[in-house]
């Protein structure tokens, strides 16, 4: 049951990620050659993938995820694990939600 919730977790990260158009954990801040309106400047996004900050897809993600943050001018941060467990996964997601992002 855990696993199905996290699975679940994991589906609507993936989909929000596709609707966007390491222990890794950086933030892109919209600076001032950032897109978007400055009124989406003061949005938060947090990214927890389950995919390691090593992996060719995943970096290609992390990308997409960082040009999206900045046409839309908000602040994301993206995490991810530096191998696969479960339980950091978990302990990720927590802290993410933990950080109230918009």
């Amino acid at each position: 049951m855990r696993m199905t919730k996290l699975t679940a977790i994991l589906a609507v990260l993936a989909l929000a990620l596709a609707a966007c158009g390491q222990q890794a954990t950086q933030t892109t801040d919209p600076g001032e050659d950032g897109g978007g309106d400055g009124a989406r400047a003061d949005i938060e996004i947090a990214v927890v993938t389950h995919g390691q900050a090593s992996d060719p897809f995943w970096s290609v993600v992390k990308n997409g995820v960082d040009q999206a943050a900045e046409d839309l001018g908000v602040t994301v941060t993206y995490n991810a694990p530096e191998e696969f467990d479960p339980v950091a996964l978990a302990q990720m997601i927590e802290a993410a939600v933990a950080d109230e992002p918009d």
